[in-house]
């Protein structure tokens, strides 16, 4: 697992993919300057939304909870965990978590292109399972999927 932040900002739009470079660098020097591999940002009313560049899940009592679309930039990685979890009967809730409330959860994971499923270790100081079942079922079925999808464009 990686290790994360909590940051304190929101996209202004953040359905729309646009680079706000001036936050965009503080991120990248808060990262470097803590040793972490991304930020979870925190908006206004202390309830994560997303990450600086990929999604957010959490893991609790057998049900996952990430934002509800309307607040953050759906990726296509999250669209297809959200598919593998409709397919398999995981239950998500599509509910922000109050940045104060982490330690009240399982696991944390971030989805995005190049991370696909990556567990985050600590969130700051708060530490988390990197081998939660969810975790390992959502990686091997985002895999087959992938190699479906593959195997679909490529003809064979």
């Amino acid at each position: 697992g990686v290790r994360g932040i909590l940051f304190r900002a929101e996209r202004k739009d953040p359905e729309a993919k646009v680079i706000d470079m001036q936050l965009r660098t503080e991120i990248n020097k808060t990262l470097a300057s803590e040793g972490s591999y991304e930020t979870l940002l925190v908006n206004r009313d202390n309830y994560i939304t997303e990450g600086s560049r990929t999604n957010i899940f959490f893991v609790r009592d057998k049900r996952l909870y990430t934002a509800p679309e309307k607040m953050v930039l759906s990726g296509i990685t999250r669209k297809h965990i959200l598919e593998i979890c409709e397919e398999n009967g995981i239950p998500v809730a599509f509910e922000s978590v109050k940045a104060d409330e982490i330690d009240q959860y399982e696991s944390v994971f971030m989805t995005g292109t190049s991370p696909v499923v990556l567990p985050f270790s600590f969130v700051d100081d708060v530490k988390f399972s990197i081998d939660h079942p969810f975790l390992k079922l959502l990686l091997e079925k985002y895999h087959i999927k992938a190699m479906e999808s593959i195997k679909q464009f490529s003809g064979k």
